[in-house]
């Protein structure tokens, strides 16, 4: 007689880890997976050697791998390491007041362009753009949105986001007569005109903004006053 048993088997899923998320891995600064930030202004940040100031990531739940959010510090009286992005990138003020200074690898060409709590303004892919705190007594705090998580699930490489020698830039960004130009920008129309009583991020990809009057969006946006 003879008897047989059946072994029972177990399938093993393979969930690979993203590149982004590898990547995040290698970066001395928080990760906060959340599904709501309540207030930006103080969440606790990091020294990020790498870009010269303080940073978080922020991966809320339902974007990962999307977007990318990140908060980033700049000491007063003090710059940020100049960063070419092949990606565009939206920064919306969530603290403080600065420059940022935007130009083309041969630096002949070159704006620079004033920020204010509540400003939202665009970096263009391709071009280096260094962010100044114009205050020396107080720190400025920036949210900058990108697509990062999805890119790099094509192109899994880090290095070809950051600094590549072999992406240029549009050099009719900054002609006068270019639609790309940004110096005839406007106010964001969705603005809401009352004033915020905190910063928060949700999962939504919804913060609550400032006044009307205080929004600018654009590389070369000019604050209204």
């Amino acid at each position: 007689m003879t008897s047989s048993t059946n072994a029972s088997t177990q399938v093993e899923y393979w969930h690979p880890t993203p590149r982004y998320d590898r990547w995040l891995e290698t970066l001395d600064i928080p990760t906060y997976r959340e599904y709501f930030v309540d207030d930006l202004r103080t969440v606790p940040l990091a020294p990020w050697g790498e870009r010269e100031c303080n940073a978080a990531m922020l991966v809320l739940s339902g974007q990962e791998g999307v977007t990318e959010a990140r908060v980033t510090e700049i000491p007063p009286g003090s710059a940020a390491r100049p960063i070419k992005f092949s990606l565009d990138e939206m920064v919306y003020v969530l603290q403080g007041r600065g420059l940022t200074t935007v130009w083309s690898g041969d630096g002949r060409q070159q704006r620079t362009f004033e920020w204010q709590p509540y400003s939202l303004f665009l970096l263009p892919r391709n071009h280096l753009c260094q962010l100044s705190n114009a205050q020396g007594h107080q720190p400025c705090r920036l949210l900058h949105i990108n697509a990062l998580p999805l890119a790099m699930s094509v192109i899994p490489e880090p290095e070809h986001f950051f600094d590549n020698p072999n992406l240029q830039p549009d050099h009719n960004l900054f002609a006068p007569d270019s639609e790309d130009s940004e110096l005839a920008c406007q106010p964001c129309p969705w603005a809401p005109t009352r004033r915020p009583t905190g910063t928060a991020l949700a999962s939504s990809s919804s913060f609550r903004a400032g006044r009307r009057d205080s929004h600018s969006c654009g590389p070369a946006t000019r604050t209204r006053s």
